[in-house]
């Protein structure tokens, strides 16, 4: 079966039509991977990109039109590992920057396609933040148990608005640490 066969089948409902194009467009979805993305990547998880590319390149492929389909796939799948690439460069490149190994956060759970972090690696991150605060005063303490449920200070000796204050100011020591850079590091 052709590939311009496929997309008839596939318009027409029957997706067996997907396995014919990716039994045909296998060797350069790996050009695609061995090119750009072997170091970024396992290939199960840009296979699995590449199949997300495949079914929105075949919603929006016309079939009148005078370019192949391949040629077309072909082009979306570049765009689709350059994108990758860039995000896992630059959020590589920020965690490098901040002094925390990148081989630590493959570790932890790291996701390089969503540019994601695991729970578990978010937990360690925050409390390392949290550990830093300084909470001798007990506006401060009070600023801090209101990060994690709303506090009542009806009968409280604290001042609405240092507490308010003492709280942005704990909501900003956690994100300048969390974000820091090379330098404050």
């Amino acid at each position: 079966m052709s590939i311009n066969d496929a997309l008839i089948l596939i318009k027409n409902g029957d997706e067996i039509g997907y396995l014919t194009i990716i039994n045909e467009t296998k060797g350069f979805l790996r050009k695609i991977y061995n090119k750009t993305l072997h170091h970024v990547l396992e290939f199960d998880e840009w296979q699995s990109e590449a199949l997300d590319v495949l079914v929105k390149t075949v919603r929006v492929y016309d079939l009148d039109n005078t370019a192949k389909f391949t040629t077309f796939y072909f082009t979306a799948l570049n765009n689709k590992a350059i994108d990758l690439l860039r995000a896992s460069q630059s959020t590589k490149e920020q965690y490098l920057r901040n002094g925390i190994p990148y081989s630590y956060l493959l570790e932890q759970g790291y996701d390089v396609v969503d540019n994601s972090i695991d729970g578990n690696l978010a937990d360690i991150f925050v409390k390392e933040a949290f550990d830093q605060l300084d909470l001798r005063t007990p506006i401060r303490q009070a600023a801090y148990l209101n990060l994690f449920h709303e506090i009542d200070l009806g009968e409280s000796d604290i001042h609405i608005r240092s507490f308010q204050r003492a709280t942005r100011n704990l909501y900003q020591e956690i994100s300048d640490y969390l974000y820091r850079d090379s330098d404050a590091a």
